[in-house]
């Protein structure tokens, strides 16, 4: 038990307590506004208070799953963003959140699952940023954020002042990778994004579970397939690698077919599943303290599983939980007791 690490005293839970008046009074108020401007055909604000109470579900996550159809326990299946962040920070060690929190020591510690071309532009020169930029697309992103904020293209440069955009990016401290493409099957749902899997873990010293997997793709001209950005997802049986469920975007919208290019979503198989969960519970393995984590994978026509972010904290709404309409509060509650012996944190 020993990563099980942050504080269990009453000074925590003091925190706690204050930190879900907090959310109460947030939630309550966003939700009394939405419903009051919104006015949606389903649901209402005195039924959303009932969620809010017991699991402090905001409006959106309300909405999402669709809470109106469902019963107290079918309700309680479901865990929420606000429950999970409490988990999270009682879980999380500072250690790991400093390295995952940060792409440029995300990338250094997991080096050996990382095959493109990166340089932190801070730590380098302006002829390395020269070569890297006039040589391959790339994509730039900040050091920290998460979401998808921030990161923009830049097409292969042939001319540019060279000093300018260095020191710009230096500035910046921008972190640069080379494009790299997916997999054959997994890029023709949208040839102008990378279509990552990202799968959701907790681990411990010995052993690593999986909790969900998704695939995400991206729509129109957007080259991030990042759900929070406007992505498209799509559960996967994460003992199979098929993909279980249609497509649809945070807003609750379906697609059977991808919107932009056709291709059929449900039922695909992801292609070297099973390499896949062995990069999750190998790298796993490299950072000490480590439980819960996302994982944002790019798999390669040859095989290859290469990790492209990492995240501490990773949503349930978008993903987890909403393509199938299926909580994972049970799956959660029994790996934590399972692998740590905790029985009363959700």
């Amino acid at each position: 038990m020993s990563r099980y690490i942050n504080n269990t005293g009453l000074l925590f839970w003091l925190k706690e307590k204050r930190r879900w008046y907090r959310d109460f009074s947030k939630f309550r108020k966003e939700a009394k506004r939405r419903f009051a401007i919104e006015r949606p055909i389903n649901g209402s604000y005195q039924d959303y208070l009932k969620t809010l109470v017991a699991h402090r579900f905001s409006y959106d996550e309300y909405m999402r799953y669709e809470m109106w159809k469902l019963t107290t326990a079918e309700r309680a299946a479901f865990v929420s963003m606000a429950e999970m962040e409490q988990v999270y920070r009682k879980m999380r060690s500072p250690q790991v959140r400093s390295v995952l929190d940060n792409k440029v020591r995300t990338l250094e510690v997991f080096r050996d699952y990382v095959y493109r071309r990166w340089l932190y532009v801070p730590d380098t020169t302006m002829e390395e940023v020269r070569s890297l930029l006039s040589s391959s697309d790339c994509v730039v992103k900040p050091v920290k954020g998460h979401s998808g904020s921030g990161i923009r293209k830049i097409h292969r440069i042939t001319d540019t002042n060279w000093e300018k955009l260095y020191l710009d990016l230096k500035n910046e401290q921008i972190l640069v990778e080379e494009c790299i493409h997916a997999c054959s099957e997994l890029e023709s749902f949208h040839p102008a994004s990378l279509n990552t899997i990202r799968v959701v873990t907790i681990s411990n010293e010995t052993e690593t579970r999986m909790i969900g997997a998704i695939l995400r793709m991206g729509v129109g001209d957007g080259f991030i397939d990042n759900t929070h950005a406007g992505g498209l997802f799509a559960q996967i049986d994460v003992e199979t690698g098929e993909i279980i469920s249609d497509g649809l975007n945070t807003d609750g919208q379906h697609w059977t077919s991808h919107p932009d290019t056709g291709k059929m979503i449900k039922g695909v198989k992801v292609p070297f599943w099973d390499k896949v969960i062995a990069t999750c519970k190998d790298a796993s393995k490299l950072l000490s303290g480590l439980c819960f984590a996302g994982w944002d994978l790019c798999v390669h026509e040859d095989g290859r599983i290469e990790i492209i972010e990492v995240n501490a904290s990773p949503h349930f709404d978008g993903g987890m939980q909403l393509p199938l309409k299926k909580g994972v509060r049970g799956l959660v509650k029994k790996d934590l007791i399972d692998l740590y012996g905790i029985k009363n944190i959700l």
